[in-house]
């Protein structure tokens, strides 16, 4: 690179040409510079991006985790419909339990009427026995 023009320098008489020739290379220069500037610049914003889609792929990771975690969690909840059904089936069987409570009651009952009925029937043979 040229180095810095003075204005207080004694002036110089060039031709036009070294005049024309000293700037565009003075102008190339300058480019240059722009040129590794902006590359800075932009491979500073790719690093920067990388690093974004890296810890942006390393967030949906850890959300997917969760959110199987959360599903699979909640896919072992009853639902209200099998919540409503189980009751449904729970109040059958404790009415099918109370007939069935019944029906051995009234079993018992039959078997001790008809025990008491043999014990009547002995006893009025045996009375019936004694005085004949």
């Amino acid at each position: 690179m040229s180095k810095p023009r003075i204005l207080n320098e004694p002036c110089q008489t060039i031709n036009l040409k070294e005049y024309v020739d000293k700037e565009v290379v003075h102008l190339k220069e300058l480019i240059e510079v722009n040129k590794r500037l902006a590359d800075s610049k932009f491979e500073s914003a790719q690093i920067a991006i990388n690093k974004a889609e890296e810890a942006q792929g390393l967030r949906n990771i850890a959300q997917n985790e969760w959110r199987q975690q959360s599903k699979d969690q909640t896919s072992t909840y009853a639902t209200r419909e099998n919540v409503e059904k189980m009751s449904v089936d729970i109040k059958d069987l404790q009415l099918n339990q109370a007939n069935l409570a019944g029906k051995a009651s009234q079993s018992s009952f039959i078997l001790t009427l008809a025990l008491s009925l043999v014990g009547v029937v002995i006893a009025i043979i045996n009375f019936i026995s004694r005085f004949s």
